[in-house]
Formats: structure tokens, C-alpha cells, sequence
């Protein structure tokens, strides 16, 4: 009875094996029974007398691979003390695990939520006995630290679970030196605390208006008082300038906040006749200054400006 149950796990966990890297590379949705049935060489009905849907078959797959993690680290850790071996211990297990089957690993990341009702439950269950024992054993390294341990149990489960999208066995380091590096990167951070890294700096707003620029245009020219009032005119009815002077100086300026705009405008124009000449700086400065001060006097209740 013994040698018939032995035979019988030893087919169930081959077509565990070769239905997982079905379903890693088409998909548990694209996968068929079939597809499985060519893979495994065994026929549809006899299938069916190791797992009743293909939903059983993926609950089989995950179970099979969180009991063997969990059972194997149980007999790993026993009579050992040492937070710190314990913890080199479970990711040396972890990764051994997934490093021999990254089919299985891709399925467990991939299809998780998969699973429904009980068998969902059951496999929920399993995962949350292995992130305890990691939190158990962060708690024993750091009893008071100032990360929190739900954080860091499943950023080191997220360090490793991930392996399988760029580890390459025999390309990469063996997994020996890949625990120990892992082991170390992460140790490096969470026994730290973060206490002697500078604290993160988050942007600042944007305003809402530009900073205030500079006016300047790309050669000398001036113009007289009268064009300055023409121009503002056409300025305050919204039409554009067309002083010739203004056309001359091909003059750049870009939107300028209020409140510069306010300080431009706070300094007189050159007092005299209508011949006075006045720079084309100053013209430019006043004259986007002209809309700003018309809201102002409205908003005040003054009369407006011309």
C-alpha cells in the first residue's frame, strides 16, 4: 500500500511539474487540459484521477510548492538561535526552492489571484505561516527599529520573488553567493533604519504666476511720448501695438508676473514734450504694466486708466 501511495505522489508531482511550466509560458487561462494531457503523456480521463478541474490542478501546484518551502524551512531553522543565521537561512531556502523550479515560482507570482472560495483560502493560509516566521525573525533583529516590519517582511519576500524575471542559472552568480548578496542588501537597509540617510526632499509647488522677467530687446531704439500713449491706448482697448518703434526694436517680452508688472509701472514716463524720446526698455515695461493696473483700479473702485 505504501510503494502504491509513493507511485502515486511520484506521478502527481511530475504532472505538477510539466503543468507548471505549461502555465507559465501560455498562461493559466490559454492553457488547456489537453495541452497537458500531450505534455504529461498521460490521457484526459487519466488526468482526472489525480485532480477534478484545472482550477484544482493550479491549487495543487501552489500548495504543493508553499508546503515544500515551509516544511523545508521549519527543519532548517529548528534549534538554530541566531536571528541572524535564521534570517540567511530562510532566503538561502527560499531561493534554493525557486531557483530549482522557476516555472512554479512565475506561476505563484503570476496566477495568485487566480484561485477562489476554499482552495484560495487554504493557499492564503500557507503564505501567511511563511511571511509570520520572516516577521518573527525581523522582530528579533530589530525589536524597536524605526522601519516598519510588515514593510520590510514583504520588500525582503519582494526581493526574491522576483528572481525569476531576470536570474539566469549558470549565467549568474550560484545561488549561495546570490543569498549571501541578497542577505546583505537587505540587512544593509533594515538594521540601518535609515538613520544616516538624508531625508527625502519633495518638490515644491509651482506658482501660479512665472517669475518675474527680464525685458530685453535686441538692439537700442526709443520712441516718443506720443507714441507711448498711442500705444497705450491700443493696448488698453486689446488691440496690438503698432508702434513703428516698437516693430523696429523687435522687442522680447515674455508674460511677467503682477507684481513686477506693478513695480514697472510705479515709475514715471519721461515728463515733456511730444517729441520727448523715451526708451524702449522702459516703453515695453510700461506698457505691460497698463492691464495689470487697470484691474487694480477697477478692483478698487478708482477711475480707470486711459
Amino acid at each position: 500500500m505504501a510503494d502504491e501511495r509513493t507511485a502515486y505522489d511520484e506521478k502527481l508531482q511530475s504532472i505538477l511539474r510539466t503543468s507548471a511550466a505549461i502555465f507559465a509560458e501560455k498562461g493559466y487561462h490559454q492553457a488547456s487540459i489537453r495541452d497537458i494531457a500531450r505534455a504529461t503523456g498521460v490521457s484526459l480521463s487519466g488526468l482526472y484521477y489525480y485532480f477534478r478541474s484545472k482550477e484544482e490542478l493550479l491549487f495543487l501546484i501552489q500548495e504543493h510548492a508553499f508546503g515544500t518551502l515551509e516544511a523545508d524551512l521549519l527543519r532548517l531553522l529548528e534549534g538554530v538561535e541566531d536571528p541572524h543565521r535564521r534570517l540567511r537561512l530562510l532566503i538561502e531556502n527560499h531561493l534554493r526552492y525557486f531557483v530549482a523550479n522557476m516555472a512554479e515560482m512565475k506561476v505563484l507570482s503570476h496566477e495568485a489571484d487566480v484561485l477562489t472560495a476554499e482552495m484560495r483560502t487554504r493557499v492564503n493560509a500557507r503564505k501567511r505561516r511563511l511571511s509570520d516566521i520572516a516577521m518573527g525573525i525581523l522582530h528579533e533583529l530589530q525589536p524597536r527599529g524605526e522601519i516598519d516590519l510588515r514593510v520590510a517582511t514583504f520588500s525582503l519576500f519582494g526581493m526574491m520573488n522576483w528572481l525569476y524575471n531576470w536570474y539566469r542559472p549558470g549565467r549568474d552568480v550560484d545561488v549561495n553567493r546570490l543569498a549571501g548578496d541578497i542577505n546583505r542588501l537587505f540587512l544593509g537597509g533594515f538594521l540601518q533604519g535609515g538613520a544616516d540617510l538624508p531625508r527625502a526632499r519633495f518638490p515644491r509647488r509651482r506658482a501660479k504666476f512665472s517669475a518675474p522677467a527680464t525685458i530685453t530687446p535686441t538692439r537700442t531704439a526709443s520712441c516718443t511720448a506720443a507714441e507711448v500713449s498711442s500705444v497705450a491706448s491700443e493696448i488698453s482697448a486689446g488691440r496690438s501695438p503698432s508702434s513703428p518703434a516698437l516693430s523696429s526694436a523687435n522687442v522680447y517680452a515674455p508674460r511677467i508676473a503682477p507684481s513686477a508688472a506693478a513695480r514697472a509701472s510705479a515709475s514715471p514716463l519721461p515728463s515733456g514734450s511730444s517729441s520727448a524720446k523715451v526708451p524702449v526698455r522702459s516703453l515695453a515695461a510700461c506698457l505691460l504694466a497698463v492691464p495689470a493696473r487697470r484691474r487694480a483700479c477697477s478692483a478698487s473702485g478708482r477711475p480707470a486708466l486711459p
